[in-house]
């Protein structure tokens, strides 16, 4: 294993599952799920009306936090299989962080796996979890490469400031011009931005 992984294995599964089971959302009886409230009805309702024909038709797999103690839903997090250009990322990247790419000449587009949903329940926000899930979800990407390939991590933010700027400070990148982003928030757009895993 390279050493420049080594900081995010020693993460471990057990980092966040000393209070949280991590279950498939179709082991999980329906009727709790409406329980379940991040404050966001959108993402409330993807969860009660959506993750389970998601799953069923295979375009995205969610994942559920659940208290050891109450099992009540933590959070839960949603991926689906994606891929950025190589034209697109020549755009967003520095002049020194193109020619990582720029050699990879059969390459036209880079493997990704994509955060399509994230949400952490209402009382439990603010506490360090979602950045704990994002962690795992470094993790797993990583992981899938015995799979197959997997360069980056990406995610359509919420255009709320201060969601882009959580994804930021972990270690995403905007996949926009900066100067677009109030733009896109005024205008109501998510926000895309992506993460090289080979970075970590």
């Amino acid at each position: 294993m390279p050493k420049k992984f080594l900081k995010l294995y020693n993460f471990n599964m057990n980092e966040l599952t000393k209070n949280f089971q991590l279950i498939s959302i179709i082991k999980f009886k329906q009727a709790k799920l409406k329980e379940f409230d991040c404050g966001r009805n959108d993402l409330n309702q993807f969860l009660t009306e959506e993750a389970l024909t998601f799953q069923a038709e295979l375009l995205g797999s969610t994942q559920l936090g659940i208290d050891k103690n109450s099992s009540k839903i933590i959070f839960y997090y949603t991926l689906e299989n994606d891929r950025i250009s190589k034209k697109n990322l020549s755009y967003h990247v520095s002049s020194s962080q193109w020619k990582k790419f720029q050699h990879i000449s059969p390459i036209t587009n880079f493997p990704a796996l994509k955060i399509g949903r994230l949400a952490v329940a209402k009382e439990f926000q603010n506490q360090n979890i979602g950045s704990e899930v994002l962690t795992h979800i470094k993790n797993l990407a990583i992981n899938s490469n015995s799979l197959g390939g997997c360069r980056f991590l990406t995610v359509d933010s919420d255009p709320r400031l201060e969601v882009v700027k959580f994804y930021q400070q972990n270690d995403f990148a905007l996949l926009i011009s900066a100067t677009k982003v109030a733009e896109f928030i005024a205008k109501n757009k998510k926000v895309p931005l992506f993460l090289d895993l080979k970075n970590l």
